[in-house]
């Protein structure tokens, strides 16, 4: 019994319900669904401005060390030029 396998073929119909006609929208339902975009809208525009806010805070450190070799650079060139003026 165990090395016997049976066969048998199944047969499988699949088809998509017709509509008649297509539904409009009532202005109401609309105004909802416009409603729900704007809200999902600012919700995201508040995360992306918070996640911005996070990445400055994280690479500010980076940003001010940067800032101040530059500036130190600046000051040495300009004191250089200031002395070969004189």
């Amino acid at each position: 019994m165990q090395t016997r396998i049976v066969y048998s073929t199944i047969d499988v119909s699949v088809q998509a319900e017709t509509s008649g006609a297509p539904v409009e929208p009532t202005p109401a339902s609309q105004l909802v669904s416009v409603w729900r975009a704007a809200s999902h809208a600012l919700g995201q525009f508040t995360v992306g401005l918070i996640a911005v806010a996070l990445w400055l805070v994280v690479f500010l450190p980076y940003a001010l060390v940067l800032a101040a070799i530059g500036w130190m650079v600046y000051r040495a060139h300009a004191i250089r030029v200031s002395r070969s003026m004189q």
